[in-house]
């Protein structure tokens, strides 16, 4: 059997033809509903067939990309659908700000102006939350997992290096035995500097009972102002750890649930995140 060598500079070619490809094809699909909404009129100069071209493209479009899924395809695709989005969203409110105003009576002006307003404001809200995601997730996940690794040979290493965790745990009227299998689990985490505190608001005696049997701290305090987070301020100033975990009494955190504040401390710095638990 006979092999041929593929020529010199094929490879490359064949690469970077693939990168434009994935590149400007979603820009390229992205541009004909662009250019109708940009050449077509208003519905109320044009109500025949041209009118309904640039919600056909959009149709089109959003077919076209519905085809894989978002995760096997790459960012030009997303950002695509950000900038259609964005440039419908401003040719909209362009007509509608334009075209659709009734300014006769200073009645009818009010409250067309603040329909518009209502219109605005909902948009608005829609595309700050659309246009985070133009930009590249970060490798968070492979980060958590190297700080993960470093974390283990810290607790093999220096366990009392390790930052001091408090846990707790705000109550306020859940059943003896919810709270129980909460704070069961919190005394089995995996980690070797932790401290257990049950914050009861309603100053039950079987909960003081319940946290003298298990060796857990018990806190409790005299007014109940500010309910959950009023709780959870009473409690700072008697806690000595360097992070904190809550969890409340209905959920059961895992063995690795005080891992996950470390590991945040270790990548970045981070002030908060959400540890592994189960409802």
């Amino acid at each position: 059997m006979l092999c041929t060598h593929p020529q010199a500079g094929a490879g490359p070619r064949i690469t970077a033809g693939r990168g434009l490809l994935r590149w400007f094809g979603p820009w390229t699909l992205a541009v004909l509903p662009l250019a109708a909404a940009a050449a077509a009129p208003p519905l109320s100069h044009s109500p025949g067939p041209l009118a309904w071209l640039p919600a056909l493209l959009v149709a089109l479009w959003a077919w076209l990309l519905r085809r894989r899924p978002e995760t096997a395809q790459a960012i030009g695709f997303r950002r695509s659908a950000i900038a259609v989005i964005t440039v419908l969203s401003g040719r909209y409110l362009l007509w509608r700000s334009t075209n659709t105003l009734n300014l006769t009576a200073p009645g009818a002006s009010a409250l067309s102006v603040l329909l518009l307003a209502a219109e605005v404001t909902l948009l608005g809200h829609g595309l700050l939350q659309l246009w985070p995601a133009w930009f590249r997730e970060p490798p968070v996940a492979e980060e958590a997992e190297q700080a993960a690794r470093e974390l283990d040979q810290r607790i093999l290493r220096h366990p009392q290096r390790l930052q001091a965790v408090d846990v707790l745990v705000p109550s306020r009227g859940e059943p003896l035995e919810l709270v129980e299998r909460c704070l069961r689990g919190c005394l089995a985490l995996d980690y070797p500097r932790v401290a257990v505190w049950l914050l009861d608001d309603t100053g039950r005696p079987e909960l003081a009972d319940l946290c003298g049997q298990l060796g857990c701290c018990y806190l409790a305090r005299a007014d109940h102002h500010h309910a959950k987070a009023g709780n959870l301020n009473h409690a700072l100033a008697h806690l000595r750890g360097e992070l904190l975990v809550v969890f409340d009494a209905m959920w059961c955190p895992n063995g690795t649930s005080c891992d996950a504040p470390s590991v945040c401390l270790t990548i970045r710095g981070w002030p908060w995140c959400r540890p592994p638990r189960a409802i």
